[in-house]
């Protein structure tokens, strides 16, 4: 995940949102930001895209080809995650879901 803080909305990083021993790679611009919920495995500070354009060509091409098993999964489940976002922001029942009040906007 990248470009979401662990606030609430992700359960601060905990559990039984994230797993007991999930390992945290953060990235932030603010090195006070580091460890503010969850201990980070890798604090990374700098600008987002710079970091992980250098993560992007560090990464092995068969690792990543869009044609794995990986990138298979990741796509299936992200269809789904899209319909289920979708179909709750359409929910148009009071009060508004957090989902309808972006479908709104």
């Amino acid at each position: 995940m990248c470009g979401a803080r662990l606030n609430w909305i992700l359960h601060f990083g905990l559990p039984p949102r994230f797993r007991k021993d999930v390992k945290i790679i953060q990235l932030d611009s603010d090195p006070h930001e580091f460890h503010t919920n969850v201990k980070s495995v890798l604090p990374l500070c700098g600008d987002a895209k710079t970091i992980l354009g250098q993560i992007g060509g560090a990464v092995k091409e068969e690792l990543c080809s869009d044609s794995s098993e990986w990138w298979k999964q990741i796509r299936v489940k992200s269809e789904k995650n899209r319909e289920g976002s979708l179909a709750l922001a359409q929910d148009k029942a009071i009060p508004m879901n957090y989902y309808s009040s972006i479908g709104t906007v």
